[in-house]
């Protein structure tokens, strides 16, 4: 179904090349030092800022500064150059709900971005949180425990695909539930406090609101007729809140559209995934991705060690392969006994030293260990997606987006310098 990629030694010095010219492009970049924990306007002091005011909204701060000792972002640079959770007055905006992993989150960021250019309206892109079953357990996640979108995505790729994008530095909640944003654009407020999902907006909002998370009612509009009937909404901001996005938007078909190609790893990830690769086996090893977490039940019932052996037979894995394997740390031994008894196996843990010591510089001790190891998923994601062979698990979106990055067209877009 999908083209197994390989790579061949002629390839070898051309990836050698590309992870030298990443590393170049990612050394003496702006490490600006965290914003104030302040939300104040950035325009304050000379007349000019004054007189840029009149036509540009405030841009609202984050919490970086608060949370400098708990999520450092030393090792991932910018790639957004504008301002975060910047609101202009002449701009129309979407906004979403995200949830689950981030390959979820991932794609419902990408069909957001297509409904946001279709209805010519800036998307505000929140921070990537750790992965969460439930999009109100998304919700409450707080600042500290989230990863600016714009470090780990390549946002100037995004704009020359000809979107209109902001990021978020500080969570969902805490943006529109703060003082100055929520007077400033007439949230919709419930007596309590808390956002008012049910309301359906006021002249400023627009909220489209799903709670419901039962599967069969998933994906009943197809994107086309969603923007036909938004294109006449007026209101500043379209708010695709609760469920909305996974249970309604998301489209089975999501890669054969070309939602995909917006959300590209940014160029530090990218590189730093390749040059990860190249001290596995030497570069040459085939890989998988073996899902089990809240499926161990599903994954035992269905054997699934015996069925990811057999397609590594069929994929062309030999007995003598490094294979590279992706799961979860929880994941128990025993559930991979076949696996690491058949192959020379190398698990997260197992990986380069040095070069995890710098991606570790990112989560020091005492930050949020899930969102560390999500992070760390997604380069996992890009190492997967660079092995000679690749197996995946067949209920996880996590796998569906490995595969989709090692097909020739969509490697192209996301990993060109593999290609």
């Amino acid at each position: 179904m999908f083209a197994l990629l390989s790579y061949e030694s002629k390839y070898r010095a051309k990836r050698t090349n590309a992870i030298n010219a990443i590393v170049k492009t990612t050394t003496n970049v702006d490490r600006t030092p965290p914003l104030n924990l302040e939300i104040v306007s950035e325009y304050e002091g000379s007349e000019a800022e004054e007189e840029e005011e009149e036509v540009q909204e405030t841009a609202y701060k984050g919490v970086e500064s608060i949370k400098s000792e708990v999520m450092n972002i030393r090792g991932a640079p910018r790639t957004y150059a504008g301002r975060y959770n910047e609101i202009r007055k002449e701009e129309k905006y979407v906004l979403y709900q995200p949830s689950g992993g981030f390959s979820n989150q991932r794609i419902i960021m990408a069909q957001s971005m297509e409904i946001a250019r279709q209805l010519n309206r800036t998307l505000l892109v929140p921070m990537i949180g750790h992965h969460s079953s439930m999009w109100k357990i998304f919700w409450q996640q707080s600042t500290p425990g989230q990863f600016p979108a714009d470090r780990l995505l390549d946002f100037p790729w995004m704009e020359e695909m000809g979107l209109k994008v902001v990021p978020l530095n500080m969570s969902l909640r805490e943006l529109l539930l703060s003082p100055q944003f929520s007077t400033k654009w007439n949230v919709p407020l419930r007596a309590n406090g808390k956002v008012d999902f049910f309301s359906g907006g006021n002249e400023d909002w627009k909220i489209w609101f799903d709670a419901n998370a039962n599967a069969k009612i998933r994906r009943v509009p197809q994107l086309s007729k969603v923007w036909k009937t938004w294109k006449g909404i007026d209101s500043k901001f379209i708010f695709l809140a609760g469920a909305s996005c996974w249970q309604r938007i998301v489209d089975d078909n999501m890669f054969k559209d070309e939602g995909w190609r917006y959300t590209r790893f940014a160029p530090y990830f990218r590189g730093f995934a390749m040059r990860l690769s190249q001290t596995i086996n030497g570069g040459d090893y085939n890989a998988m991705h073996v899902r089990v977490g809240d499926y161990v039940k599903r994954f035992i019932r269905e054997r699934g060690q015996n069925k990811l052996l057999k397609k590594t037979e069929e994929a062309g894995f030999d007995a003598s392969s490094a294979v590279y394997l992706a799961t979860e740390p929880t994941t128990e031994e025993r559930l991979l006994s076949k696996i690491t008894a058949k192959y020379s196996v190398q698990l997260s843990q197992d990986l380069d030293e040095i070069l995890m010591e710098e991606f570790d510089e990112l989560f020091p001790a005492g930050g949020d260990e899930r969102l560390r190891n999500d992070i760390l998923g997604n380069v996992e994601q890009l190492v997967c997606a660079m092995a000679k062979h690749f197996v995946g698990t067949s209920w996880s979106t996590f796998s569906a987006w490995i595969y989709a990055m090692r097909t020739a067209r969509k490697r192209t877009v996301l990993m060109p310098e593999t290609v």
